[in-house]
């Protein structure tokens, strides 16, 4: 069963029906992924496209470092 539809995704999101159960934001890029999420297969919905981390909106990895310079 399909509960999103790719019209669906906003800001630049881009539709999976099976995508990751946990994705990397600004706050935890860099970091080892939680448990629990090595123990969930997938995840249907909206997700970053490549090179893009969601921080309430799409961000850039390039971005992140500039920022932090």
């Amino acid at each position: 069963m399909i509960l999103f539809q790719a019209a669906m995704c906003e800001y630049g999101s881009v539709y999976m029906p099976c995508g990751p159960a946990c994705e990397q934001t600004c706050r935890n890029i860099g970091n080892d992924t939680e448990e629990y999420c090595n123990s969930m297969h997938c995840v249907e919905g909206c997700f970053c496209p490549p090179g893009y981390v969601r921080d309430g909106k799409l961000i850039h990895y390039h971005w992140l470092f500039i920022d932090n310079i």
